[in-house]
Order: structure tokens, then C-alpha cells, then sequence
């Protein structure tokens, strides 16, 4: 896959099924290292594409908390503050 559709494919997920891929490909890295430490790889450089795999999964988090915080102090100052009344 190209990196635009990847990055594409990541944008169309849900924060979930994100979480939860990014869970996956670190365990499958972790495998992935195991197994080149025993024997070497026939293809290393699966390791460096699983690592930026995740590297592009988190960022793609990190974006949607961003815009999370955004959107939440938007409707925090955009709702009315209850005024206190003064007491006698």
C-alpha cells in the first residue's frame, strides 16, 4: 500500500478499532524482533515497517486527542456560566 492510503485507511477508522491496531502491531513487532534475535529474518526490513506503522497509528491518535481537547474546551467556553445571585 501507498502512504497516502494507508494514512487514508487509518483517518476512516474508528478511535477503537485504532487503539486496538496499534496493540496488535506491537505485539507483532515484539514477534518480530524475537524471531530475528533467534534466526535473522529473510526480511528485516519488516521490522522498520511494522515500527513506522505504529509510528503513523500513534500519531494519528495523538491528532484525534488533540482535536478531542479542542473541541471540549470550545463547548466549555461556549456553554453560559451559571451567574451566582447575591445573597441577603
Amino acid at each position: 500500500m501507498k502512504k497516502k492510503e494507508v494514512n487514508q485507511e487509518l483517518r476512516n477508522m474508528t478511535f477503537d478499532a485504532l487503539v486496538a491496531l496499534l496493540r496488535e502491531e506491537r505485539v507483532n513487532l515484539q514477534k518480530l524482533k524475537f524471531a530475528h534475535a533467534i534466526t535473522p529474518l529473510k526480511e528485516p526490513f519488516r521490522i522498520r515497517k511494522t515500527r513506522r506503522y505504529i509510528a503513523q497509528i500513534s500519531t494519528e491518535l495523538k491528532v484525534r486527542n488533540k482535536q478531542r481537547q479542542q473541541e471540549l474546551k470550545l463547548r466549555k467556553q461556549q456553554t453560559p456560566q451559571p451567574q451566582e445571585t447575591p445573597q441577603s
